[in-house]
């Protein structure tokens, strides 16, 4: 059975955030950089699926990726960098939800109002 490519970002997206969490906890510092710049290529792939309402969402997320990763350095102690992990994890579930809404309620992004035929049915 194949995967789209959709799912195939969520796949690797998470595989990205769960490397990065175990990096960090284990204070990897080239790893845990390393999984930074996958999560950031992740990033960009999810913003060209993204709803306007989600943007800035991914303009958050962007910077908080800029952020840890300046955080990330030799000496320091990374697990205390945990919880930031935690909250980039929740952004880009976020973002994740804003995809699959788009993807399965298309109609409900668009000006608000019901789009409905000449017969009155709703489309």
């Amino acid at each position: 059975v194949g995967i789209s490519d959709e799912k195939q970002l969520f796949v690797d997206a998470s595989t990205n955030l769960t490397i990065l969490e175990n990096m960090i906890l284990m204070e990897y510092t080239n790893q845990a950089r390393a999984s930074v710049a996958s999560l950031t290529t992740n990033l960009a792939d999810f913003e060209k699926m993204l709803p306007a309402a989600g943007k800035n969402t991914a303009d958050n997320l962007k910077t908080r990726l800029e952020e840890l990763k300046s955080k990330i350095l030799p000496g320091n102690e990374l697990k205390k960098l945990d919880p930031e992990v935690l909250e980039i994890k929740a952004m880009f579930e976020e973002l994740r939800s804003h995809i699959l809404m788009k993807e399965w309620f298309p109609e409900t992004l668009g000006t608000g109002k019901d789009k409905t035929d000449d017969s009155g049915n709703r489309h």
